[in-house]
């Protein structure tokens, strides 16, 4: 979600008329699901505004536990501590960062405070990634986001728009739940930091916490250039990070045809459980094979755009992909906005400028 997480900082102006309005506090509330036996997924609120969190999960083995995934918020991160040693009674010995993105990474450190043996793993690219854009995201947090916080709530008792117009309903609702966020969210980052990997792998390993074995997987670029999924044999449970996002893909950076070849190696994988990078536990493939059509989708007409000699902006016109946001969006306002801005729009130019040997930059900071 590094378009939405940048934005929030840069932009938040812009954000205050194009936020989510859904149920859900992102800054205080989680949902604890028991997925298998020793295994608990923390699933993230649909947000009410651009201020997202990501999915954790706890597996738990004989002599330990793994976490993929910290989330967003310090203070979140520290309850999900609390629930886990009350759980299991075990320290946690590893964590799997999935990506880069950092509503799935900023309470590292919050694990490393409780459990300072704790071993942080990722792909080399989510590594690098995060020593770059997140510690610089984070920075502009601490330096800037009590400012931006007052401005937000500025504009709000204005009830008026950056460019002088009334806010509608919507916009206010829309507004009211990013100050919300922002003015709970920012004074925890003040006292964050970063706390990187210290143990990466480029395509596979295997953790054996006692009798419980954990395969973490790199499947190729696909969401991010640094993916890494998790699987459970014994309880048949898949953590796929932001490869599986519900209810909206983001497509920031993507790389579109390595993505659905990823999707289709976890379509092959033995899962009676999927826990996406957000949204609730899933039982079934259906939104796995929904995704995979949409993307599919997408890369045929593109390709068939560029093979035409279209330009850009003649390949946008003519993309046909309402089937599959219908289906996803659920005729709910935001997440149509949230389609355009974070899938379609950047899917079909990253793609354009991929299929066409130009190169693509997953920077948030990328002019």
């Amino acid at each position: 979600m590094k378009t939405l997480l940048l934005a929030l900082l840069l932009a938040p102006a812009l954000l205050a008329q194009n936020s989510v309005a859904q149920s859900g506090d992102v800054t205080s509330d989680y949902t604890t699901t028991k997925v298998a036996d020793g295994i608990w997924a923390f699933i993230a609120p649909e947000p009410k505004s651009a201020l997202a969190s990501g999915n954790s999960v706890a597996i738990a083995g004989d002599d330990g536990v793994l976490v993929v995934d910290t989330g967003m918020i310090p203070s979140l991160a520290k309850r999900m501590i609390d629930e886990i040693r009350a759980k299991t009674g075990k320290p946690v010995r590893y964590i799997v960062n999935t990506h880069w993105h950092n509503d799935h990474n900023m309470g590292n450190f919050v694990y490393r405070d409780a459990f300072p043996g704790v071993t942080i793993l990722s792909t080399p690219f989510t590594r690098e990634a995060m020593a770059d854009f997140d510690a610089k995201i984070l920075t502009g947090y601490q330096q800037r986001g009590m400012a931006m916080a007052e401005k937000l709530r500025a504009q709000l008792d204005s009830r008026k728009n950056t460019d002088g117009t009334p806010m509608t309903s919507e916009q206010l609702d829309a507004q009211r739940a990013l100050v919300s966020d922002v003015e709970k969210a920012m004074p925890q980052f003040l006292t964050a930091r970063m706390e990187l990997p210290n143990v990466t792998f480029t395509d596979a390993l295997t953790i054996h916490l006692g009798r419980r074995e954990i395969q973490v997987r790199f499947l190729g670029r696909a969401n991010t250039a640094g993916d890494a999924i998790v699987y459970v044999p014994d309880a048949k449970v898949l953590v796929t990070g932001d490869l599986l996002v519900a209810p909206i893909p983001f497509a920031t950076g993507s790389y579109l045809p390595e993505w659905i070849a990823a999707l289709k190696k976890l379509d092959a994988m033995d899962a009676t459980s999927i826990v996406p990078g957000h949204g609730a536990v899933e039982h079934d493939e259906e939104h796995l094979h929904a995704l995979t059509r949409l993307l599919e989708s997408v890369v045929a007409q593109v390709q068939a755009a560029v093979n035409a000699g279209l330009t850009l902006e003649e390949t946008r016109k003519r993309m046909d992909i309402r089937t599959y946001a219908d289906a996803l969006t659920q005729g709910i306002a935001s997440r149509k906005r949230h389609f355009a801005e974070y899938f379609e729009e950047p899917a079909v130019a990253n793609l354009y400028k991929q299929l066409k040997g130009e190169p693509t930059n997953e920077s948030p900071f990328a002019q």
